[in-house]
């Protein structure tokens, strides 16, 4: 190779966004045929590596295994109560601030209970309290390893591999996963897109018909570079009801991008130019790759024929829906790991005050006046 190359200098320039392989290569003259195959060898190695880095950027971003080890070792408790997982501080019934003690409970499994600081008689509690981890008897650690290897899709294999919990315990708490997805999705829902921003559209229809008979559906969006995400349901497919709909929840300015158009088949030539003129939004059409510019292509993308395979399609507001469309918002996440248990934490708030119990003298009376009301 030193007789093909003088110079071979390759630069890994790493970025949020991207990575560059900057290949600077210099030949000399007059190159036999087994060092010109020795030189497509070398730019095939190249290509793969970028066709690497291209795959790379599809999966969630974050922390490596290693390095979500080493937080677990050092304080696990301290990182959960960081993120908001975990009450930092909590006030007693009797307005007294309450501190972590050694616990003396068997059947628990952390090494801490809040109690009260003033009277350590007065209460007492444990610290997963209206948690996420609250119905869980498995360490905290273990806990936040499964939460990570299902936030990066390990398998179960992996997942069984890498603890040392059963196997039931794995399933339920992946299970946990699943279904707090749908509880994060409809708290944070709200307005998507903006200038220069693009929101990704789709559909799905209800698992179960309303009362009334009506057919209706979901309306869902993602804005593309970050985790927004909009679940509106929708009670028929009018263009009145669909205008109030985007005049309400999508900003001015975005560009709306779609592979499935169908929903939108009953807006007529004048609504399609009050979304481009008035409201100013951009229609994308993802399957031919193209701007929607004229009315004649928006009839062309409400129309086309769906591919089987395509998920938005045949998707039903369930618990598979609400994983995928979570997860799809996670790679715009900057860490995917933590972005879970920040959202995670804002629907499971943990308790940060302990409510009076009730006076026992009073409920015995309330009981015998009962009694003796019954008895007459």
């Amino acid at each position: 190779m030193t007789d093909v190359f003088k110079e071979v200098e390759i630069d890994f320039v790493m970025t949020n966004n991207s990575e560059i392989i900057n290949m600077d290569v210099s030949e000399t003259s007059n190159v036999s045929n087994t060092n010109h195959s020795k030189d497509m060898s070398k730019r095939k190695v190249v290509q793969d590596i970028k066709s690497h880095i291209q795959k790379k950027k599809r999966f969630q971003k974050g922390p490596k295994s290693y390095e979500v080890r080493e937080i677990l070792k050092a304080d696990p408790f301290k990182f959960c109560q960081d993120l908001g997982l975990i009450a930092k501080s909590v006030t007693c019934y009797c307005n007294a601030e309450m501190k972590w003690t050694n616990k003396t409970d068997k059947n628990c499994k952390d090494p801490f209970v809040w109690r009260c600081r003033k009277n350590k008689h007065c209460s007492k509690m444990t610290i997963r309290k209206n948690t996420f981890f609250e119905k869980s008897n498995t360490e905290l650690t273990e806990i936040l390893w499964i939460i990570y290897m299902w936030v990066y899709d390990y398998s179960m294999a992996s997942m069984l591999h890498e603890t040392d919990i059963s196997h039931q315990t794995v399933l339920q708490l992946s299970y946990a996963c699943d279904r707090v997805c749908q509880d994060i999705l409809e708290f944070k829902t709200g307005s998507v897109g903006g200038e220069q921003k693009s929101v990704e559209i789709f559909e799905c229809s209800l698992k179960e018909e309303l009362s009334d008979g009506s057919e209706s559906w979901v309306f869902g969006a993602l804005e593309l570079g970050s985790t927004k995400s909009l679940l509106v349901i929708m009670p028929d497919k009018s263009p009145e009801t669909i205008l109030k709909m985007l005049d309400r929840e999508v900003i001015s300015g975005s560009t709306l991008v779609s592979y499935n158009w169908s929903a939108f088949k009953n807006l007529t030539a004048d609504n399609f130019h009050y979304l481009k003129k008035d409201r100013l939004l951009n229609l994308f059409n993802m399957w031919t790759k193209s701007d929607i510019e004229t009315f004649r292509d928006f009839q062309f993308a409400v129309n086309q024929p769906m591919a089987g395979t395509y998920f938005w399609h045949k998707a039903v507001y369930e618990e598979s829906f609400f994983k995928k469309v979570y997860r799809r918002s996670l790679f715009n996440a900057p860490d995917a790991f933590t972005t879970f248990l920040k959202d995670i934490a804002m629907v499971h708030k943990p308790c940060d005050k302990i409510p009076k119990p009730a006076d026992k003298t009073t409920d015995q009376t309330n009981v015998f006046k009962k009694i003796k009301c019954e008895s007459s």
